[in-house]
């Protein structure tokens, strides 16, 4: 598919499945990862697998008054950090005007109808 190519908007489609590939064309667009090999497979799946030990080894390790310590020093309660990271879990992948606990979310429409600023 050309890169220059511009998609009619389907209005029909739920709005996250805007410019979706599929039939021949997604086909077409995963033919180039066919060819597989096992070793970079397996230095991916070690990879992951030694990344993930060391960073639950590290989180074992550090003593618990580090994140209190961490806290004083960006002036953060323990309590309200607790607070946001609690709401944050309740409310991820919300879209919401506040962002409370969470990352800002914009849609496709609303990116295309945002202003540069």
């Amino acid at each position: 598919m050309d890169q220059d190519t511009i998609r009619e908007t389907d209005n029909s489609l739920p709005e996250h499945s805007e410019g979706i590939r599929v039939g021949r064309e997604l086909l077409a667009a995963t033919k180039p990862y066919v060819e597989g090999s096992a070793t970079t497979s397996w230095c991916y799946v070690g990879s992951t697998f030694g990344l993930m030990i060391a960073a639950l080894t590290a989180a074992g390790l550090i003593a618990w008054w580090l994140f209190h310590a961490y806290g004083a020093l960006t002036l953060t309660p323990t309590r309200s950090w607790s607070a946001s990271h609690n709401y944050h879990h309740g409310h991820v992948g919300q879209i919401s005007t506040t962002s409370v606990g969470a990352f800002p979310m914009m849609t496709a429409r609303m990116w295309q109808a945002s202003t540069r600023w």
